[in-house]
């Protein structure tokens, strides 16, 4: 199948962002240029065939396929220099013989789509598609479709019709559908009609086209004609991206697809080797903490025995392990990255994803604010622990001459995380406990924070119920539990993805570096003051989370005011973490000084610096 992409508009209508480059080459709120999140989907759903009509600086578009011909796509450009006073009809005429006989994918230079949908339409049995949603309002200055007996027979702005529907221009075309549509598109160059939509010529063949149409209802797929477009489509992308991240389990060396879109076919993972194969990992580094580093032979069938390994990471990593782990990837000539272990681990392996294929110096582009822009290379985050959910959140956690930074990008989230609940038989208790109540902590305050969401809040009950219903279970070494458990701190992360941490989070790194305690047992510590605040002073949309906490930890809708609190409190109690309190005078006022303010700013109300002193004192008591 081969992929024909419209680009020779000029996309005036979004100002000075199409002054120096086409409109395909805007980039999306994650960084990422319309045309290259295109490619990246469509590669990842076996397409590798390209036919890309240009306008304006095409060698912009050139070089971002670059990347692309290098895992073998073909690419023909093929210029429109009539560009400014032709439509798209004049575009599709210029590269007619590029695509007759040939089923063809086509669509716009300025559609953003999620993978889901594309990989649906390829998945559908031959013939011809194109894509409606009947859900939404007719539009008044975009496509709609006429659709009679479940095909479309005409598209166009404002048309008449008895049976109209919102439609985008997204086909998948069989090639004799191909080949009646070029005929017309013909017929209307030769009389001089270049100045229409491509749509004009079909609507005069479209019955013998036999196009069904095709509901991408539930899916994004959205053009981007305006700077308010942008930020809309942005938004909406980022949250099916974080969704459609794929996460598998892996058991007696069987993958199973848990969740999320999958560009290559159902079929085409069963195990690791199968996974790396279908993402495009030839060469992969292994980034593990020393532990695990030791046990790569046995681990995980031996899969990864033999690949390159930087097996240094240590807790709360600092910026020299980073730059030891992209030298490793460099020196190896490695095309990817695993990373296996806890949060330090896939957060170094993330930093090293991001930089390692850059030219420019990868610190500055690491720390700086142009990390949006970098083209992550893949990336399988494996965890050993149920705690941290790094395998699916977009940020990571790297120390700078000793302070804490948090480097994060949408692009940085993992192209796929592998469950393997096996790997839990050999944490220490105090390590299972702790990383326990950092993804109890995790759902807790991602649920009441200020940027709670619908999606987010799906995944925080998920993780919420699943792990007051299994952590008994789970620290006395079930199997089963441990696999919900898994599960659980994995939904944490993806919460926490969308809406970061809060106030107990923020208050718990300093705890962790001051006092030598892992972080889940810092956080909670930090989260019952958080709680009773909230308590206190929080109202509206705040009690109701609150009020929502209470079901989810208790599991009755019975309980009063306070139960969740009471709860969470009484399991903290019931594992019996080790005391590192009270703390001095100086440890209160050098960990109130040195509070995280970004994640502060979450939390559902403002905290004075006497609160958070306060808190503190609190938490150490």
């Amino acid at each position: 199948m081969k992929a024909l992409i419209f680009n020779s508009g000029l996309g005036s209508r979004l100002g000075k962002l199409t002054e120096r480059n086409p409109k395909c080459m805007v980039r999306l709120a994650s960084g990422e240029s319309i045309f290259h999140r295109q490619l990246r989907i469509l590669f990842s759903c076996g397409i590798r065939d390209f036919v890309v009509t240009t306008g304006p600086w095409p060698e912009q578009l050139e070089a971002v396929a670059r990347e692309f011909k290098v895992d073998g796509c073909t690419f023909s450009f093929v210029r429109n220099d009539r560009y400014r006073e032709t439509n798209y009809i004049y575009s599709m005429w210029l590269v007619r013989e590029l695509l007759r006989d040939e089923e063809v994918l086509m669509l716009h230079g300025d559609l953003v789509f999620d993978v889901g949908y594309v990989r649906g339409l390829l998945d559908l049995p031959a013939g011809s598609y194109g894509s409606v949603d009947s859900s939404l309002p007719v539009p008044e200055k975009d496509f709609s479709a006429e659709v009679i007996g479940g095909e479309v027979r005409k598209v166009g702005v404002g048309i008449e019709g008895s049976s109209l529907t919102a439609f985008q221009a997204m086909y998948r075309l069989s090639p004799d559908a191909v080949n009646i549509w070029l005929d017309a598109v013909e017929g209307f160059v030769d009389l001089g009609k270049t100045g229409v939509y491509a749509e004009n010529a079909a609507n005069t063949v479209y019955g013998r086209m036999h196009v069904v149409a095709h509901p991408y209802t539930g899916h994004v797929l959205e053009e981007i004609d305006t700077q308010d477009d942008l930020v809309r489509v942005s938004g909406m992308i980022r949250l099916h991206d974080f969704d459609d991240q794929p996460v598998y389990e892996l058991a007696d060396g069987t993958m199973r697809l848990e969740r999320g879109a999958v560009g290559w076919s159902a079929d085409a993972v069963s195990d690791l080797s199968s996974l790396f194969a279908a993402v495009g990992m030839r060469r992969p580094l292994v980034v593990a903490d020393p532990f695990f580093g030791e046990r790569l032979a046995v681990v995980l069938g031996g899969v990864l025995h033999g690949l390159p390994l930087y097996a240094d990471v240590k807790p709360n990593p600092d910026i020299d392990q980073v730059a030891q782990a992209v030298e490793a990837y460099r020196s190896h000539g490695c095309d990817s990255v695993v990373s296996l272990g806890g949060g330090s681990a896939i957060d170094v392996a993330k930093c090293v994803a991001a930089v390692s294929d850059v030219s420019v110096p990868w610190r500055e582009s690491l720390l700086g604010d142009r990390l949006a822009e970098l083209s992550p290379v893949p990336h399988v985050a494996i965890p050993s622990t149920a705690g941290t959910g790094s395998e699916s959140t977009h940020f990571a956690v790297v120390y700078v001459d000793g302070k804490k930074v948090s480097v994060a990008a949408d692009r940085l989230l993992p192209q796929v995380a592998v469950l393997c609940p096996s790997l839990l038989g050999g944490l220490p208790r105090y390590q299972r406990v702790s990383t326990m109540l950092d993804a109890l902590c995790h759902a807790v305050e991602s649920h009441w924070s200020a940027r709670s969401c619908e999606e987010s809040r799906v995944h925080s009950a998920c993780a919420i119920r699943s792990l007051m219903a299994h952590w008994r279970g789970y620290m006395d070494g079930d199997e089963v539990a441990a696999r919900h458990m898994m599960h659980a701190a994995n939904e944490a992360g993806k919460a926490i993805n969308i809406t970061t941490t809060t106030a107990a989070h923020a208050m718990s790194y300093g705890i962790t570096s001051r006092f030598k305690v892992a972080h889940g047992h810092a956080a909670a510590l930090c989260v019952p003051g958080c709680w009773r605040v909230l308590l206190k002073r929080g109202g509206g949309q705040t009690s109701e989370r609150l009020r929502e906490l209470d079901v989810l930890l208790c599991g009755d809708r019975t309980v009063k005011k306070g139960s969740g609190l009471s709860r969470f409190e009484g399991l903290v109690r019931e594992l019996e973490l080790p005391s590192i309190g009270p703390a001095s005078p100086e440890d209160l006022s050098v960990l109130a000084q040195g509070v995280n303010a970004q994640r502060l700013a979450n939390f559902p109300l403002e905290l004075s610096p006497d609160e958070i002193r306060a808190l503190y004192g609190e938490a150490l008591a």
